[in-house]
């Protein structure tokens, strides 16, 4: 919210007065570096939790059978050894 503000604030207070074009361009390249890293993360947090949507029931249906075998072959060794 503040960043509109900040902006015209350097822009009145340093750059007009002094008339400075590199400063200028510096300002204007890290408005649109933290635009584009704004836009990058949002992206990235829809593009996992898409992935999360699409991969998590498949995941856990792949886990739960596993860890149950992983139980019965513990079971089945340890009543071999008692017996």
């Amino acid at each position: 919210m503040l960043t509109g503000a900040l902006f015209m604030l350097e822009i009145y207070d340093r750059i007009l007065p002094s008339r400075s074009v590199p400063t200028l361009v510096a300002l204007l390249i890290l408005v649109a570096q933290g635009m584009i890293d704004t836009i990058r993360s949002r992206i990235l947090v829809r593009v996992g939790h898409s992935l999360n949507e699409s991969m998590s029931s498949r995941v856990y249906d792949a886990i739960i059978p596993a860890a149950e075998d992983r139980r019965q072959r513990r079971g089945h060794a340890a009543h071999s050894r008692l017996g």
